[in-house]
C-alpha cells in the first residue's frame, strides 16, 4: 500500500511548471513550490543529492552538467517537502518533469514519481 501524501490537486490533473532556468524568485513559497519557481532564499549546489533538511521556506537546485537535475523545496520546519525531477537515470521508466512529496510521518517520507507539464 502506498504511503499517505498530501497531494495538492486532482490526480487526473498535471500541474503546469514554469520553465526552471527563467523567472525572478516568487515571494510566496506556495506559489513557488505550485509553479517550480525560485523562492526567494533558494541556492545551487552540485553532488549526486540535495540535503533532506536546509532553510526554512528556500528552495535548492541540484546541478549536474551544468543542468537542474532537481529543485527541492524546504518547508516551515526546513525540511524537505517537495522536489521536482527534470532528469535521473531510469529515464525510459518516468515522464519528466515529475514531482514528489514528502511527508515525513511516513516510514518512507518520499512518494513516488507525479507527473507534471511544461
Amino acid at each position: 500500500m502506498e504511503p499517505e501524501v498530501d497531494i495538492p490537486y486532482a490526480s487526473s490533473a498535471k500541474p503546469t511548471l514554469q520553465n526552471p532556468y527563467q523567472g525572478s524568485p516568487i515571494s510566496s513559497f506556495s506559489g513557488a513550490m505550485s509553479v517550480g519557481g525560485k523562492t526567494t532564499s533558494h541556492s545551487t549546489q552540485g553532488g549526486s543529492s540535495l540535503p533532506t533538511s536546509s532553510t526554512k521556506y528556500s528552495s535548492m537546485d541540484l546541478i549536474s552538467s551544468g543542468q537542474i537535475k532537481q529543485r527541492r523545496y524546504f518547508d516551515e520546519s526546513g525540511k524537505a517537502k517537495q522536489d521536482i525531477d527534470y532528469f535521473h537515470s531510469g529515464e525510459a521508466l518516468h515522464n519528466f518533469p515529475h514531482i514528489h512529496y514528502w511527508n515525513w510521518s511516513n516510514l518512507i517520507p518520499r512518494s513516488g514519481a507525479y507527473p507534471a507539464q511544461f
